[in-house]
C-alpha cells in the first residue's frame, strides 16, 4: 500500500483568513465547473460548426475532447500524487488553454479537432481539484468546499445553454471558442494566484506507464466504441 508524507506545519505559519479560503474555493469551483460548461457550450455550438466547415463528422468535435481527456486522466492523477496537485492542475490547464487557442484560430476542421483534442487534457483538472480540497482547507471548510464544487453542476446545466445561445447569436461559433479560451486562461490565473500546493505526496511512488496505458487506453476504447455506436 502506498504511503503518503505531509510537510509538517511550520510554527510561524498562521491559518489562512476567511477571505483567502473563499478565494481558494472560487478558484477551484471555477476550475471544476468549467469542464461541464465547456461540454454544454460544445454541444450547442456543434451545429453551427458543422455548417461552417461543411462536415458530417461533427461528432468528433466533442468526441476528441472526451477521448484525450479519458486517456490522460490516469497519468494526470498519478502525477498529481507524485509531484503535487497544484503543479499538475496548472499543467493541465495550460495545455487546455493551448488547445482552445488552436481551436479558436482554426481555419479547417482537422486543425479544429487537433485543438479540441489538446484541450481535452483539461478534463483531468476536475478530480484533482476535488482531491486538493481535502489537503489545503481546514477541516471545517472541507465539507463546504466539496459541496460547492459538486453543487455547481446544476447551475451550469441550467445556465450553459442560455450562455451558448447568447454567444452564438452575438458572436457566432467563434465567440463560443474564444469564450472557452478566455475562461481557461482565467482558470489558470485563479489557480496560480490563490490555490496553495498540497503538502501530500506519495512516498516512494513512480509513474506506472504500462498500467496507465492499459487503463487509459482501455477506457478510451470503450468511450470511442460508444461514440461510434451508430456505425
Amino acid at each position: 500500500m502506498s504511503q503518503t508524507r505531509t510537510s509538517p506545519p511550520q510554527a510561524h505559519e498562521r491559518p489562512r483568513s476567511t477571505t483567502r479560503n473563499v478565494l481558494v474555493v472560487v478558484a477551484l469551483v471555477w476550475t471544476v465547473q468549467l469542464v461541464a460548461l465547456v461540454a454544454a457550450l460544445s454541444g450547442v455550438a456543434q451545429a453551427d460548426i458543422a455548417i461552417h466547415f461543411r462536415t458530417t463528422d461533427i461528432a468528433w468535435f466533442t468526441l476528441m475532447t472526451l477521448l484525450t481527456g479519458t486517456f490522460f486522466l490516469p497519468f494526470a492523477v498519478k502525477a498529481a500524487a507524485l509531484f503535487g496537485k497544484k503543479r499538475v492542475l496548472l499543467v493541465a490547464t495550460g495545455l487546455g488553454f493551448v488547445g482552445d487557442l488552436v481551436a479558436a484560430f482554426a481555419t479547417d476542421y482537422r486543425t479544429l479537432l487537433i485543438g479540441r483534442g489538446i484541450a481535452g487534457v483539461y478534463a483531468a483538472t476536475a478530480p484533482i481539484a476535488y482531491a486538493i480540497t481535502r489537503d489545503v482547507f481546514p477541516r471545517r471548510w472541507v465539507g463546504l468546499a466539496s459541496g460547492l464544487l459538486a453543487g455547481g453542476v446544476g447551475l451550469v446545466a441550467f445556465g450553459g445553454p442560455f450562455l451558448a445561445g447568447w454567444l452564438l447569436d452575438g458572436y457566432g461559433f467563434r465567440g463560443v471558442l474564444w469564450f472557452m479560451a478566455i475562461s481557461t486562461a482565467a482558470s489558470f490565473v485563479l489557480v496560480a494566484a490563490f490555490v496553495p500546493e498540497s503538502p501530500v505526496r506519495e512516498a516512494g511512488g513512480r509513474m506506472d506507464w504500462i498500467g496507465g496505458l492499459l487503463l487509459g487506453g482501455g477506457i478510451t476504447a470503450i468511450v470511442y466504441a460508444v461514440g461510434q455506436g451508430s456505425q
